[in-house]
């Protein structure tokens, strides 16, 4: 067989012989995917924003509760509560979420508010029988303020004998629901 015969040969073997498709995908199978992965995402999405701004209250409802602590700590030195940052054992938290602000304070009560930086329209309360409110919150904490005039606030059914001396609400803060998540 002659150099020109083989290379002929080949050459009509070649052309029968199915192209190799494992180099790559279709247009089709590329849309697909793509399509797949859009309706996957679409689904879980709204489920990963309420999570994550669950968080966020969750964050502030904590630490609107380590300011109330703040705050009594700050009655029992001073016997009242106060509007200034630089009288409490706590600095004004920046948490690039919420603005914390103490709105009022007297000898008897203390209001301290959270309000939502992309979000004015959600805010949260905490005041001084650590009653949380605000922002799709219903919580009653059962812990008493040493200001109390009764000598125990009731909520959940329990009553508290001191400051953190009873359960607290749910650190959780009862995002979410609106109802009343005290533990007991």
């Amino acid at each position: 067989m002659t150099d020109t015969h083989r290379v002929a040969r080949a050459c009509s073997q070649a052309a029968v012989l199915p192209k190799d498709r494992s180099r790559g995908f279709s247009l089709v199978e590329v849309m697909m995917t793509v399509v797949v992965i859009g309706i996957v995402v679409s689904i879980a999405m709204p489920t990963y924003i309420k999570t994550s701004e669950d968080q966020r209250r969750t964050r502030a409802t904590s630490m609107l509760r380590a300011i109330r602590n703040a705050q009594e700590t700050h009655f029992l030195r001073a016997r009242a509560y106060t509007t200034n940052w630089g009288d409490l054992d706590i600095a004004q938290p920046n948490t690039g979420d919420f603005n914390y602000q103490l709105l009022s304070a007297s000898p008897t009560g203390f209001t301290v508010r959270a309000t939502r930086i992309s979000n004015s329209n959600c805010a949260m309360t905490i005041d001084e029988f650590g009653t949380l409110s605000g922002c799709g919150l219903v919580v009653a904490s059962s812990t008493t303020s040493t200001s109390s005039s009764s000598g125990g606030y009731t909520s959940g059914g329990s009553t508290s004998g001191g400051v953190g001396g009873g359960p607290t609400a749910d650190p959780g803060g009862g995002v979410g629901g609106g109802t009343d998540t005290t533990q007991q």
